[in-house]
């Protein structure tokens, strides 16, 4: 008798763990969701002089083909603020003026349930950011090889009910059609930036 029930409680235990952490058959692990939102990084050009102005333009879209329903303002951000730049040393670089309050607002409590105000973001819709200068908001004073790249946060839901009294739209935290992607990266773009040399003159100029 005591053999049987501490067999039933193993059985028990290994089905519970097997619910937490499923186990799947080689080649069979589920794919990641591809986000549906886009982001490109350029740099103006690979070799730069020290002194000179790096201008970087990066360019946000929708290539999902459908609207999205996304976080008020997650999207709505200064771009040009939110790469991050790899110095010559291996230091990570953000910009000066990075802040938490970037970041879409906490949840509020709407018709009994935890929701997050949202928006909808057409389908094809783009956003071009051109920055003249990077230099203006991060410190690329090193000479050396940097790596640029922008990391965004996404999230996306199946539906959403509007407050009649403000028109804001809302989603519910419990959408089970509710997905999250993270983080969106874009491509890494390598650029230089050379000592000057005497003599040398600046190809910019």
């Amino acid at each position: 008798m005591k053999e049987t029930k501490k067999s039933r409680c193993l059985f028990i235990l290994t089905v519970m763990l097997l619910m937490c952490f499923p186990v799947f058959a080689p080649g069979s692990l589920p794919a990641q969701a591809v986000p549906p939102v886009t982001a490109h990084l350029v740099a103006g050009d690979p070799v730069f002089l020290a002194g000179d102005p790096i201008p970087i333009q990066l360019e946000v879209y929708n290539n999902s083909g459908t609207d999205l329903i996304i976080p008020y303002g997650s999207l709505d951000l200064s771009y040009h603020r939110v790469i991050t730049f790899s110095a010559p040393d291996g230091t990570v670089i953000r910009s000066y003026g990075q802040t938490p309050s970037d970041e879409p607002g906490p949840p509020v409590w709407f018709q009994g349930r935890y929701a997050v105000r949202v928006e909808v973001l057409p389908a094809g819709w783009s956003e071009y950011v051109y920055l003249p200068d990077a230099r203006d908001y991060y410190d690329l004073s090193q000479v050396g090889t940097y790596s640029a790249q922008v990391m965004l946060t996404m999230a996306t839901y199946s539906g959403y009910v509007t407050d009649t009294a403000t028109g804001d739209l809302y989603a519910f935290y419990n959408d089970p059609g509710r997905s999250s992607y993270g983080p969106v990266m874009s491509n890494r773009v390598l650029f230089t930036v050379r000592p000057v040399e005497p003599g040398t003159v600046s190809p910019l100029n």
